[in-house]
């Protein structure tokens, strides 16, 4: 699976979910507000594992060798965070247009970035480099799930 589809695929379920794209498509506020509140304590450690990430998947011969993966990286995070914030911005999208303006970012992104390795050594490159990204979010959930399990424990 290709960064583009990975993407995709991942901004796909995040709309898939009812209480997200209700965010996504008429809350301007609530969304927007949660990213800001949990701020760089969570999500700059993301940002470093989609660094790691992308340097995976460029060395793997799956990204260009031309693009950095730090730029890369804020790139993809900028438009998550836009789509995050798109309604205080620029007015409620349809789902229809939600999903092909993700569509037309992932086709942006396989365009421009993305090589096409020989299938058989890109295929497990690839599944390694993803399964470490989400071990790495599935552990941060985990230790915000042990957090709030706790008596008196921080809201996630």
């Amino acid at each position: 699976m290709a960064l583009s589809t990975l993407y995709r695929y991942s901004l796909e379920a995040l709309l898939a979910d009812e209480l997200m794209l209700a965010f996504h498509l008429s809350d301007s506020e609530v969304l927007g507000a949660y990213v800001r509140d949990k701020g760089p304590a969570r999500y700059a450690q993301r940002m470093d594992w989609l660094v790691n990430h992308l340097t995976e998947l460029r060395d793997a011969g799956l990204v260009r060798q031309d693009v950095d993966p730090a730029e890369a990286a804020g790139v993809l995070g900028v438009f998550a965070i836009g789509l995050v914030n798109a309604a205080a911005a620029i007015g409620s999208l349809s789902p229809e247009r939600l999903r092909a303006t993700v569509d037309t970012f992932s086709d942006m992104i396989a365009a421009g970035w993305e090589t096409r390795p020989h299938a058989a050594t890109a295929e497990r490159s690839i599944r390694d480099a993803h399964l470490r990204l989400i071990d790495a979010l599935d552990r941060q959930i985990a230790e915000l799930e042990n957090e709030r399990a706790r008596p008196g424990g921080g809201r996630t």
